[in-house]
């Protein structure tokens, strides 16, 4: 729950995951993980609270100060 790859089968329809790199978050559609949204700074597991894990992607780079 909450992780996935684009093409494998999830349920519930509507939820939300990242996938396994943490740079892509991912909606259930029909059955099925597709690409919601890039995110250049990274997607992460808010929670993982049945029946649906929260995520939050990261659009922008954070500043590691390197």
């Amino acid at each position: 729950m909450g992780i996935g790859e684009v093409g494998q089968p999830c349920s519930p329809w509507g939820s939300f995951a990242c996938n396994g790199e943490g740079t892509a978050e991912l909606a259930c559609e029909e059955g099925w993980y597709v690409l919601s949204q890039q995110c250049a700074g990274g997607c992460f597991l808010e929670s993982e609270v049945e029946p649906l894990a929260s995520v939050r992607c990261e659009n922008e780079l954070g500043d590691s100060g390197s």
